[in-house]
């Protein structure tokens, strides 16, 4: 709704509203919901637990930003 709002009140500034003087496009772009290129964001969340779940249940290791899934027994 606030992405709708912002972009109806750009778009009735006329040219002036397309400017970044008018911090409009800024607003915009912080409002604008972030674009994805894979599809939908549901889709990739639900491919994404797939592959963890498929690798806690392989017992595999996991690294990175993940690495705290090898201690869920810690926290379970």
């Amino acid at each position: 709704m606030t992405n709708d709002g912002v972009d109806e009140l750009r778009r009735c500034c006329g040219g002036a509203g397309y400017s970044q003087w008018s911090l409009l496009p800024e607003l915009f772009a912080v409002a604008a919901q972030m674009p994805t290129i894979e599809g939908d964001t549901v889709v990739m969340a639900s491919q994404n637990s797939r592959y963890l779940f498929n690798q806690i249940a392989k017992n595999k290791v996991s690294t990175g930003l993940f690495t705290y899934l090898n201690d869920l027994d810690a926290f379970c």
